[in-house]
């Protein structure tokens, strides 16, 4: 009995010593094998993989069973299996331990980092990331871990993956246990970031080089869009020293500021911390407006009322500060208005449709500050209406035959108006004769035929004229006288009187060569008063001395004078 159960024992322990040895070797050159034994001499078999038992004599090559003896085994399960050793009454005799393995490794990932940022499920760094592997199996233990990164080669892990350089990165990753059980190949993706955003400044609304309008807003906006970039965390901006603001996705108005220059600054941090250097920028808020001023070019007169020539124009000047006058714009009386471009006319009858105008205007610089419309000081009348011109012929004055006739003592008063800017000057004219001032009514003195020219010019230089032909007439009538009667004795040299009968009538008579005689006048003996001759003279005293003055007058109050000294006989 003994001989025969130390013989079972004996080729039952060969199995397993030969089993042993067989799967040992094949575990160390070939990871695809189904069995192990680790150095405890426990054996692992892969689950699901059919097994057969053959004896050999330990040391020898020779099988103890044959094919008939063979039997397949099926292990579909995982947990520990016994192969037992019974004698021929089926009695125990001992058992071999066989483990199946139907389970993958689990291999997990570690990153040493010093600053990250989850982004949708991905990982970013900002620096040198280590990547650590890390796998465990419950039963025939880890034959190692695989790793690839991106598109490279398949790489057994040993040590720490260190990541340096920027950019996205896939890092694809098993484990292999001691038989074959593969785990499923896991995937990370995540991201070093080492460039700090890119931040720009700008600026909506008006402005002309570094000169701002008080109406325009400034917004930064950060960017990071390179391979890799983890995103805009944040923005900051500042103006000249106050504090930093957060200026993301925030428009800053410009109107709180103060006129003059600025400084405004800002950066950007992205999502991992990569912090970009400060810029800067420097502005000049422009709140003055442009002043404006007009004049007028031309002929004016100014007295309760601005008055302009019709030919005159406007011109408009506006100075600004700092950004420089960009137009200019005006309107006749706040009605339509125009870009200015050069001075214009205020007689401008498309644009102006009045007399008495008003001229608005203002002005706008290169970042739009607008002046305030102004009523200009030039609140003027268009005149351009000469002064009208009368004159009235004083002293005698005769008309016939279509002319005028004046006298020695006719005068020439001039009249003119002007109803907006008024008379500047009155001049008159004889014949071609230089100008003269007119002070006091004109006198003639040429006899004959004249021309006289009156001109008069109001305060804007229009002028008027006006011309009269008159006749000068400086030629006295003559005058006569004779007697109804033969003088007794005439005046003689040794007589100064004529001797007349008592019943003498005396007879007056004149003769004019231009116009006509207006009347006679006699006075005898010095009366104080001048006696208008009508009828002959008669019933004179008789036997005294008569001295007889006469005297005639002609239309132009031209006159002659002649006396005469007469006794009549008794």
């Amino acid at each position: 009995m003994y001989s025969v159960l130390s013989k079972q024992i004996f080729l039952i322990s060969l199995l397993a010593f030969h089993l042993s040895v067989y799967q040992h070797l094949f575990a160390q050159s070939d990871v695809d094998s189904v069995f192990y034994t680790n150095s405890e001499g426990s054996l692992y078999i892969s689950k699901d993989e059919p097994i057969f038992m053959k004896i050999f004599r330990g040391g020898s090559e020779k099988e103890l069973t044959n094919d008939d003896h063979k039997k397949e085994f099926n292990l579909n399960k995982e947990g520990l299996y016994k192969v037992q050793v019974l004698d021929p009454q089926g009695k125990k005799m001992g058992s071999i331990p066989i483990r199946v393995d139907g389970t993958p490794p689990k291999t997990t990932l570690s990153f040493s980092y010093q600053n990250r940022a989850t982004i949708q499920g991905f990982h970013y760094y900002n620096q040198q990331v280590a990547l650590s592997l890390k796998a465990t199996d419950k039963l025939s233990q880890v034959y190692g871990i695989y790793y690839k990164i991106n598109e490279g080669t398949v790489n057994l892990y040993r040590d720490k993956i260190i990541m340096n350089d920027e950019g996205k990165y896939t890092l694809y990753y098993y484990a292999v246990d001691n038989v074959r059980n593969r785990e499923t190949t896991k995937k990370s993706v995540f991201f070093i970031d080492k460039t700090a955003p890119l931040t720009s400044l700008n600026i909506k609304g008006d402005r002309f080089n570094n000169i701002v309008s008080p109406k325009a807003t400034m917004e930064v906006k950060g960017e990071d869009e390179h391979i890799g970039s983890s995103g805009v965390e944040k923005s900051f901006i500042r103006f000249n020293e106050q504090p930093l603001k957060n200026a993301k996705n925030i428009a800053f108005p410009l109107n709180k500021l103060l006129d003059g220059e600025h400084i405004v600054s800002f950066y950007s941090v992205d999502k991992v911390q990569n912090e970009e250097k400060e810029k800067q920028y420097s502005f000049y808020l422009d709140k003055t407006p442009p002043y404006c001023n007009s004049k007028i070019i031309g002929t004016q007169y100014q007295s309760s009322q601005l008055y302009v020539s019709k030919t005159a124009k406007v011109s408009l000047k506006a100075t600004d500060n700092k950004a420089g006058v960009e137009s200019i714009f005006y309107s006749f009386n706040n009605q339509k208005y125009y870009l200015y471009d050069s001075p214009f006319s205020v007689a401008d009858t498309s644009r102006n449709t009045s007399d008495k105008t008003n001229i608005y205007f203002y002005a706008v610089d290169k970042v739009k500050n607008t002046s305030q419309v102004t009523l200009s000081s030039l609140n003027f009348m268009i005149d351009d209406e000469p002064p009208t011109i009368s004159y009235q012929l004083q002293g005698g004055v005769f008309e016939a035959r279509d002319t005028t006739f004046l006298g020695l003592g006719s005068s020439i008063k001039v009249d003119t108006k002007d109803n907006l800017s008024g008379v500047q000057s009155v001049q008159y004219q004889i014949d071609d004769n230089p100008l003269q001032p007119y002070n006091e009514p004109i006198k003639l003195t040429k006899s004959g035929w004249q021309k006289v020219t009156l001109h008069a010019q109001d305060q804007i230089n229009n002028a008027s004229s006006k011309e009269l032909f008159v006749f000068l007439d400086d030629i006295a009538p003559s005058l006569n006288y004779t007697f109804s009667a033969t003088p007794l004795k005439p005046e003689s040299d040794t007589v100064d009187y004529i001797l007349l009968p008592p019943y003498v009538k005396l007879y007056l008579s004149s003769r004019d060569i231009h116009t006509d005689i207006e009347n006679i006048f006699y006075n005898i003996n010095n009366e104080p008063k001048e006696n208008l001759y009508k009828t002959p003279l008669e019933n004179l005293p008789i036997g005294k001395l008569l001295l007889i003055n006469f005297k005639v007058v002609d239309k132009l109050n031209n006159y002659n004078e002649s006396e005469i000294k007469i006794i009549l006989q008794k």
